[in-house]
């Protein structure tokens, strides 16, 4: 992602791609076959549920073909920054960083992290 696009995409606690989606539906012309019913709870909240575990994130994105990245950070609490970054070590795509509370650590064991990934993906 570029600034713009983790501006908006993080930048709003909880937003919902949802209306978005359809609205394009809609506007390319697709027949949504009642899409409006089933897409409410699809999209949003998930990257914001890092803040159960943690009480820190950081978010480091580039976008390809970008000479910059950027690093977004939120402690959870409504405010967020966003700053541009040069060394990253990854040509394109998205890392992120969670400092995990001390009674959320578990989540940081490889064999949890899989078990979570499967129940939930």
């Amino acid at each position: 992602m570029d600034r713009d696009e983790i501006v908006d995409n993080l930048g709003t606690i909880a937003k919902s791609g949802s209306q978005a989606f359809v609205k394009n539906l809609n506007d390319t012309g697709v027949e949504s076959n009642g899409v409006n019913d089933s897409i409410i709870g699809q999209f949003g909240v998930g990257f914001y549920s890092s803040f159960v575990v943690s009480n820190h994130v950081e978010v480091f994105s580039r976008k390809s073909g970008s000479e910059k990245g950027v690093r977004w950070v939120s402690d959870g609490c409504g405010t967020f920054e966003v700053s541009d970054v040069d060394n990253l070590d990854f040509e394109r795509g998205t890392k992120i960083v969670l400092k995990l509370t001390p009674e959320s650590r578990e989540f940081s064991q490889e064999t949890i992290v899989e078990k979570v990934c499967k129940k939930f993906s």
